[in-house]
């Protein structure tokens, strides 16, 4: 059976529940990407630009090392006074992570100062102090309709309906632009995952630049970030500097910081630099207020390498996928070049496809079992019995992919064709012998010449692929290991036979082996050949 089979998930129903499912999860992201950014687009153009009075403001200490700004501000609006406390709109607190924003909003709402919101005209008790961050909504819903995308192509692609009213026989020029269209998905979403990690190293060499400066340790501890049932920590430092006559204060640790679930580096970090200790930082030169103070010179996490190099993976697989359809879109129609005069199983080639398919699946899940696992907010256990699922998925696939390199160390034929094609209205020679087999392990072996075409099959609503044969015969049959260790068979086809054939119409010829054995299933394989 080949490996192809084993790992698919059985059945096209389940297919299309999975591929629903990623959809349906992936459409809650757009919906909540597309509100988030048009409220912040509705706030700041339609909320009416208002003078108002600073009463009171302050920055408060967050878990985790964020910070919290609160205001509240007094404002004239229709002949009526309103005071209010929202800084964001229908939030009473701005969180933020570096220090230095800290000093940038104390100084841009100073209590007692002047300042201007953003005020509701419909309902002028609504306002905002600080404006919106107003997001990209085209770029931000394109990046996350390729997750819809991807799920609906799981769920429809293999059972997609006939556009045509007979639907036989398939046409391959859609099948290759819906490998087209998949290949070019597949390779935009490991690009906008790649980009993460791409950007934490240019924040790096950025770094690199900067001025050092001397700077004295003001508070150091470690911090921790509790996500499910595993807790994540990183060095907490604050420290104060002088740059162009300034006394400046930061607390970024690192140009591109992880967290860790060994809780030693973070304490090392931090018995190095005590309270009161003199260290050095980096300083950008451009916006002094801008600052790291461990070491950019240094070599980056190697879990950064993990974010940029796995997603380019996807890449990869999309980009073959791009260059499969379009060289198969320039073949088609080309008459088929002779193979080569050995003829080869598929078994290393099934093993190494179900091996990168059970990387790329298992390492996915594993990234995304560390990033849910390192987030500060507790994930939900609906979603790790929903990630339980898909490691289900994985020990079954690593299972396929044993059993597919034992398969490798299997007895199997070798069959060599002289001249590397089967000729219509002629004879051919073909060769084998046994490899890796011993007495008892092989009882016997039948050998099938098989030419198929692939048509759409009508089910329902619905219509799938189904291999349809055009040709079958026996041409070797024995049950003596002793004529099965060498020997070679005649095929002769008739002048009228099918030849190969890609493109629109394709037909495959092949050779379908089983050997049988004691007690156990048979050993299946497939030899393609070239007919002509």
């Amino acid at each position: 059976m080949p490996f192809r089979a084993s790992v698919t998930p059985p059945g096209r129903i389940g297919r299309a529940i999975f591929g629903l499912l990623f959809a349906g999860v992936a459409s809650l992201f757009v919906y909540g990407v597309a509100q988030e950014g048009l409220r912040s687009r509705s706030v700041l153009r339609t909320w009416r630009r208002t003078p108002c009075e600073i009463v009171s403001s302050a920055v408060r200490e967050g878990p985790n090392g964020t910070w919290l700004f609160s205001a509240r501000y007094r404002f004239s609006f229709d002949g009526r006074v309103v005071e209010c406390a929202d800084v964001l709109p229908g939030k009473a607190e701005l969180s933020f992570d570096e220090l230095p924003r800290r000093g940038e909003l104390l100084a841009a709402y100073p209590a007692g100062g002047s300042a201007t919101c953003l005020v509701n005209p419909v309902a002028p008790s609504e306002a905002t102090l600080v404006p919106p961050d107003e997001v990209y909504l085209p770029t931000a819903v394109l990046v996350c309709s390729l997750f819809v995308v991807v799920g609906l192509l799981i769920a429809f692609l293999p059972s997609r309906r006939s556009r045509e009213s007979d639907g036989f026989p398939e046409r391959a020029g859609g099948t290759r632009r819906y490998q087209l269209g998949f290949g070019a998905v597949f390779a935009a979403l490991g690009a906008f995952f790649a980009s993460f990690g791409a950007s934490a190293f240019v924040r790096i060499s950025e770094a690199r630049s900067w001025t050092p400066a001397e700077a004295t340790v003001l508070r150091s501890e470690v911090v921790g970030s509790s996500g499910g049932s595993q807790t994540t920590y990183s060095p907490y430092i604050v420290y104060a500097y002088e740059f162009d006559g300034a006394r400046r204060e930061g607390d970024r640790f690192a140009a591109a910081s992880v967290a860790s679930s060994d809780p030693d580096p973070a304490r090392r970090a931090v018995e190095e630099h005590p309270v009161g200790s003199r260290a050095t930082v980096w300083v950008d030169p451009a916006d002094p207020t801008r600052s790291v103070f461990s070491d950019p010179h240094g070599r980056p996490p190697v879990v950064l390498y993990v974010f940029v190099l796995f997603p380019l993976v996807f890449v990869a697989i999309g980009l073959a996928l791009v260059v499969g359809a379009l060289r198969s879109a320039r073949a088609a129609g080309t008459p088929l070049p002779p193979g080569p005069p050995v003829l080869r199983d598929g078994r290393r080639e099934q093993f190494v496809k179900g091996f990168l398919f059970t990387a790329v699946w298992n390492g996915f899940l594993a990234l995304v079992l560390f990033l849910v696992r390192s987030s500060p907010a507790r994930a939900d256990s609906a979603l790790y019995v929903f990630l339980g699922v898909f490691g289900l998925v994985g020990l079954v696939l690593v299972g396929a992919v044993v059993r597919a390199a034992a398969k490798i160390f299997a007895p199997r034929l070798e069959l060599a064709c002289g001249r590397g094609f089967l000729p219509r209205g002629g004879e051919a020679l073909v060769a084998y012998r046994l490899l890796g087999g011993r007495p008892g392990d092989v009882l016997g072996a039948r050998i099938e010449l098989v030419a198929q075409r692939f048509e759409l099959v009508r089910q329902g609503k619905n219509t799938y692929r189904k291999p349809v044969d055009l040709h079958r015969e026996t041409v070797f049959e024995t049950d003596s290991f002793r004529a099965l260790a060498r020997g070679d068979f005649h095929v002769a086809l008739p002048s009228d036979a099918p030849a190969s054939a890609r493109g629109d119409d394709p037909i495959r010829w092949h050779f379908a082996v089983a050997l049988d054995r004691p007690a156990r299933k048979p050993l299946r394989d497939e030899y393609s050949v070239v007919v002509r």
